[in-house]
């Protein structure tokens, strides 16, 4: 069957190939007259070799030959070749686009003949493309994607496109989605169906917590030591024990002196009592009496307790230095209490 349509094509082009010549011819200016007439012979001899090709079935060394041609002079019949050409080379859809504009063009030029082959070969080419449909699926919506490379537009989505038998190859990107890309091969008289779906990138996980680190907001001035009670303790105990021993000997000198007042007062013989004016003396010197003792015995405990609690305590070093100058004190019982701290 294919020799058949070869040798009707060839019969049919050869009566093409005479009628070229005056068009060309004519097509020339007079001034370029002789340049388009070797111009035009070359042509007309390439569009005889490329009849020939295709009857011998080497139909890329036709095709080249017939564009050679076509760079002269695009006819409806040159074009209808190419057309043969690349549908016998599994061009299918370059063929069928090239018969379509072949019919319009023999159409204007009524060109009958053309019109008819083109017609006959048109109708069985449309049956034997493969028909591709590409959908949109999840994550796809705003997707871009391309057909073995070519950008495809939106008119073009969802819609049967027709495509030549082979390997082909669907792609499609998108912000934040992994990229997409499936292969595939289609037959002659396929249809198939693509439905691209993109997948979301994983998320990077946020660093963990340290939770042993303390939490801060803004800027923290650096926490102070508290001052320690302990080391303070020893100081404040020795110095009520100190001062307690003073208030202790002033006692006492009141009441030495409330004594040599009763001696002054009551030089009588033996026997005889103190004055009744003695007597205020007297209540006086015995409270003196009890406030001294009692403020001595405070004294020294406090003095005794301050120093144990000095020496055992652990001192921090970096506590400020305290002194308190030395003192002493003298009692009427002749006893001398004298410390430093």
């Amino acid at each position: 069957m294919k020799r058949r349509t070869a040798t009707g094509a060839l019969g049919m082009a050869l009566t093409i190939a005479s009628s070229l010549s005056q068009p060309l011819v004519a097509w020339a200016g007079p001034e370029t007259k002789q340049a388009e007439t070797g111009a035009i012979d070359r042509a007309r001899a390439q569009f005889r070799q490329g009849l020939a090709l295709e009857t011998a079935g080497d139909w890329a060394g036709a095709l080249s030959l017939f564009q050679q041609v076509a760079s002269v002079k695009l006819t409806p019949q040159v074009r209808f070749h190419i057309g043969l050409c690349e549908e016998h080379l599994g061009r299918l859809a370059a063929a069928l686009g090239d018969y379509e504009i072949a019919a319009h063009e023999a159409d204007e030029a009524k060109v009958a003949e053309v019109s008819a082959q083109v017609a006959a070969r048109r109708d069985d080419l449309q049956a034997r493309i493969p028909k591709l449909t590409i959908v949109r699926g999840s994550g796809a919506e705003y997707a871009t994607l391309s057909l073995d490379g070519v950008s495809l537009g939106s008119s073009s989505i969802g819609i049967k496109l027709p495509l030549d038998p082979g390997p082909h190859t669907v792609e499609a990107r998108a912000a934040g989605f992994k990229p997409f890309s499936v292969s595939f091969e289609v037959a002659e008289k396929e249809a198939k169906q693509v439905e691209v779906k993109l997948e979301r990138l994983p998320v990077a996980p946020a660093p963990p917590e340290d939770r042993t680190a303390p939490r801060t907001f803004g800027t923290a001035e650096p926490a102070k030591p508290a001052a320690s009670t302990s080391n303070v303790l020893p100081y404040v105990v020795g110095g009520a024990g100190v001062a307690s021993l003073g208030a202790s000997a002033i006692f006492f000198v009141l009441r030495q002196n409330a004594i040599h007042t009763l001696d002054s007062q009551c030089v009588l013989p033996p026997g005889n009592s103190c004055p009744p004016e003695a007597e205020a003396t007297y209540e006086r010197g015995k409270t003196y009496n009890l406030l001294a003792d009692v403020t001595l015995g405070v004294g020294i405990i406090g003095v005794g307790v301050g120093t144990v609690l000095w020496f055992t305590q652990k001192k921090s070093p970096s506590a400020p230095a305290v002194g308190v100058a030395p003192m002493a004190a003298r009692t009427p019982l002749g006893v001398t209490l004298a410390g430093s701290f």
